[in-house]
């Protein structure tokens, strides 16, 4: 089942047609022979012509490796609704963000049904009250003063409180804060297992979130640089502070 999601995830992306397309003709032709419907002419032609597509795939693939990659195929505009369907489905979900306040406003109904699945939520924040904090006011575009950060902060606790509380789900959503400025935001979907995957979005100064440089990472694929953002999120994580959510109810 997995394989076939990951064929049908490619062909969205537009990812290895070629190859599929030569297997299917391979399996077409497989067909024929067997119940002798082509001629062997037909077939061996057919062949000859499958083996082509492969020696030029080949070669273009040989091409691909010994060019250095594109910037544009690496980094692209943060676009977290590309995941928001995943949410959820997603048996675990992490966010490393500074308040929160744009993600709950798009994402509530999201967060909610995956809670209502039994998921795992953990969100990394910075620190309210703190230098930290200060600082991302100070990067944000526009920016806002450090008391309107720390508004937007408790705002976004206390939804997520409420909303976790409505379905009785307080203890599958996990909340800690570090006095700390990430140098990036972090969305993972399913980050512990191998169908993993994350959106890394880099933190610059006066930078829309929209228009701020990312890059998607797949446990899979990217195995080494996914487990390098994933150990400095647990480094970080085992420093925070945890957020008592319950008390933002009373």
């Amino acid at each position: 089942m997995r394989f076939i999601e990951e064929i049908l995830s490619d062909i969205r992306k537009g990812e290895h047609i070629k190859t599929y397309l030569t297997i299917l003709a391979s399996l077409l032709i497989s067909f024929l022979g067997f119940t002798k419907i082509a001629t062997p002419e037909q077939l061996n032609s057919s062949i000859l012509a499958i083996l082509t597509v492969i020696l030029f795939s080949l070669l273009q693939n040989r091409k691909s490796e010994s060019s250095p990659a594109r910037v544009e195929k690496i980094f692209s505009k943060y676009a977290p609704n590309e995941f928001q369907g995943s949410v959820p489905q997603a048996s675990k979900v992490i966010i490393w963000a500074v308040s929160l306040s744009k993600t709950m406003s798009s994402w509530e109904a999201e967060f909610s049904k995956a809670l209502k699945r039994g998921a795992e939520l953990e969100f990394l924040l910075v620190k309210q009250e703190s230098s930290a904090l200060k600082m991302a006011a100070l990067t944000l575009s526009p920016q806002t003063s450090e008391d309107e950060e720390n508004q937007k902060l408790r705002s976004s606790l206390k939804r997520l409180a409420q909303i976790a509380h409505s379905q009785d789900k307080l203890h599958r959503v996990v909340v800690r804060e570090l006095d700390y400025l990430p140098p990036w935001g972090v969305l993972a979907i399913n980050p512990d297992s191998n169908s993993g995957f994350m959106q890394v979005s880099l933190r610059t100064y006066e930078t829309e979130t929209t228009e701020r440089l990312s890059f998607k990472l797949s446990a899979k694929k990217d195995g080494y640089w996914f487990k390098f953002v994933k150990n400095r999120y647990d480094l970080a994580w085992k420093k925070a502070d945890e957020v008592k959510l319950e008390e933002l109810l009373k």
